[in-house]
């Protein structure tokens, strides 16, 4: 419940209530579902007691067309509304994100691998559109189901309704010790997902360096090594779900037999009529049906479980402060007084200052490490120093919104693609 409640939370409102509207959806899909029994019983009891007229055909008849027509269009509505609540939902997501990392201190992006936020946007979010919300869904869908179908159950013949509900307790104690099994393995599941993006995409980044010094070899291992790990937890998974999903498969089987089994026994002992009996053998097939499909499904709700918590843990980084005013510059002139930074314990900058005259040219000269590329980054305030200020036409660049402050700023960046065109294109 508590996967499910957080993955409804983690929709926005429009979103969310399409979910609960498939959900509700779904709980007259299993109402119709159920309305299948007093249609059978009506013609059951009138082929026993030699009384089947054409008014009681016409009736069951039309109670089943009838059932199934609705649930056809009810299930057409209801997938509609799942379909695109989880799409929606992870495509607003995945926007929310980006915004939210434009004004993420850059210091998480050092802690934090371009591999693992890339893996969050597309593997996390891709499972969560495709994966989770099909599995919250028939999950939902198949213990309503399987509850209705009990109650009616009840309605028939009590001692048969108690019977499906042991069966029901003892399928959710088996899934209790299925979600712990997949509650330790669904982290090194999301692990391995965000290692093989981030492995990839420095393989692929890396091809022509790897080349050029000889280190193929190595590149190709670190890659190789990712897809194993990868293929390993998929195979663990498998091997390490499956006996506790047979075992749920086996109890909801064995609690049909335990019904067929009883039925027929009262009614040899006289305590249930023929036409009651006959609907009860039948029901045994059709209560556990969804539940068991739903079984099958929820070892993945851990998997939903990690997925939101990842998004969510990049949702929740602390952003810069960005509240400044709405500034428009009379001068470009730009100027660093006293200006030290540190990344962590290693200081870059040290007690620098300059002043750069608006429509002038600079070049920041110097070794490898020294410090050009972190005086432009603390200029257009991608970092805060941590002592001293700079300012932007005489204004501190922290009094500035950011949107603000990045109007007078363009930038080609080191590692980037130019294109066959002026400077002033490639920099707008």
């Amino acid at each position: 419940m508590n996967t499910l409640r957080k993955f409804f939370k983690f929709a926005d409102k429009t979103n969310r209530n399409r979910f609960y509207r498939s959900i509700v959806l779904g709980v007259v899909e299993a109402l119709l579902q159920a309305m299948k029994m007093p249609a059978i019983y009506l013609i059951v009891k009138g082929v026993v007691s030699h009384s089947l007229s054409t008014g009681t055909i016409l009736a069951a008849t039309g109670i089943l067309v009838g059932s199934i027509a609705v649930q056809i269009f009810i299930s057409c509505f209801s997938k509609m509304a799942q379909t695109r609540g989880g799409y929606e939902t992870c495509a607003d997501k995945r926007i929310e994100i980006a915004n939210h990392l434009r004004y993420a201190p850059m210091g998480f992006f050092n802690k934090n691998s371009l591999g693992y936020i890339t893996s969050v946007t597309t593997n996390t979010m891709e499972n969560l559109s495709d994966v989770a919300t099909r599995v919250v869904m028939v999950v939902t869908q198949g213990v309503f189901e399987a509850a209705l179908i009990t109650l009616v159950l009840y309605v028939f013949d009590w001692r048969i309704g108690l019977v499906a509900t042991a069966g029901i307790v003892f399928f959710f104690l088996a899934n209790f010790f299925l979600q712990r099994k997949a509650k330790k393995l669904a982290p090194r599941k999301m692990a391995a997902d965000s290692e093989i993006v981030q492995k990839t995409m420095e393989f692929i980044g890396g091809i022509a360096e790897a080349k050029s010094y000889g280190i193929s070899a190595e590149n190709d291992k670190q890659l190789s090594d990712a897809i194993d790990e990868s293929s390993a937890i998929n195979t663990d998974m498998e091997l390490s779900f499956t006996p506790y999903m047979g075992v749920q498969s086996w109890l909801v089987k064995m609690t049909g037999v335990a019904m067929c089994a009883l039925s027929l026994l009262f009614c040899i002992g006289g305590s249930m009529g023929l036409a009651e009996c006959a609907v009860m053998l039948i029901a045994s097939f059709m209560v556990f049906a969804a539940l068991d499909t739903a079984g099958m499904f929820s070892a993945l709700l851990r998997v939903v479980d990690s997925s939101v918590d990842k998004a969510n843990e990049v949702l929740s980084i602390p952003n810069m402060d960005i509240d400044g005013k709405d500034i428009a510059v009379a001068s470009h002139d730009i100027e660093m007084k006293n200006v030290s930074f540190a990344y962590e314990d290693r200081k870059i900058v040290n007690d620098v200052s300059l002043f750069v005259p608006s429509g002038s040219t600079v070049a920041f000269v110097g070794p490898s490490g020294g410090g050009k590329t972190t005086i432009c980054h603390l200029i257009s305030r991608f970092w805060d120093v941590d002592e001293g200020s700079v300012t932007l036409d005489g204004k501190d660049v922290r009094e500035y919104s950011m949107d603000s402050l990045m109007k007078n700023f363009s930038f080609v960046f080191q590692s980037v693609y130019l294109f066959h065109d002026t400077i002033a294109n490639n920099i707008r």
